[in-house]
This record gives structure tokens, C-alpha cells and sequence, in this order.
């Protein structure tokens, strides 16, 4: 008798559950402007991860930082136009890259970095 009193209670008590809500998410916050950006109120934040500016760094650190940035998909050309591979990124400095730092784009687009050697 106890067990299908006690079966019984516990059916009872499962289908009486009340369901848990799940509470809702957050409205996402706006993104911090930039220094030197310009915002006018009303208009729409920019998409995308914004490109952190690397040139004057060396190809290595540049890189490091692109990929904290979510950036993986970066290209790079001898900026002396001579076409020589990058071989030992730390004997290359960054001299330009495209899209410029602070830019907001898609970390699915490619950098373009342009290096030369420090003995260039």
C-alpha cells in the first residue's frame, strides 16, 4: 500500500511542476565609440569587429594581435614592391595595411598587410 501511495505522490508532484521560465537575454550594449570616431546621434553602430591598427609593428605582433581581434583571414606583400616572401615574421615591420585600424569590418574579411624589412 505504501508503495502506490508513494508512487502515486510522486506522479502527482511530476506533473504538477511548475515549468521554468527562462529569462530573457539582454538587449546587447551599444559598442563604445573609438577615439577620433565620430558618432552622430540616431545613426547606426558600425558591424563587425573593429580592425586594430598594427602598422609600425613587426609582422609577428601584428599578427598576434589581428587573431586577438578575432582576425584570421590576412594576407601580406613586400612593401618595397620587390615581391619577396615573408619568411621570419619578427625581421618584418608592418608600413601599411588595409582596411586602416579602427575600421569596423567582418573578421571573415581579409587584412592586407604590408611589411618591409627593417634593413630596407
Amino acid at each position: 500500500m505504501r508503495k502506490a501511495w508513494l508512487a502515486g505522490a510522486l506522479l502527482l508532484a511530476a506533473c504538477s511542476a511548475t515549468p521554468t521560465e527562462t529569462p530573457a537575454a539582454a538587449p546587447a550594449a551599444a559598442p563604445e565609440p573609438v577615439l577620433g570616431q565620430t558618432v552622430v546621434r540616431g545613426t547606426k553602430a558600425p558591424s563587425g569587429n573593429l580592425v586594430p591598427d598594427v602598422v609600425g609593428k613587426n609582422r609577428e605582433d601584428a599578427r598576434r594581435t589581428l587573431q586577438a581581434s578575432g582576425f584570421y583571414n590576412f594576407t601580406d606583400e613586400d612593401a618595397t614592391g620587390r615581391g619577396r616572401m615573408i619568411i621570419v615574421d619578427r625581421n618584418w615591420q608592418v608600413v601599411s595595411q588595409e582596411p586602416p585600424g579602427g575600421a569596423a569590418l567582418d573578421p571573415k574579411q581579409e587584412v592586407l598587410l604590408r611589411s618591409k624589412k627593417y634593413t630596407d
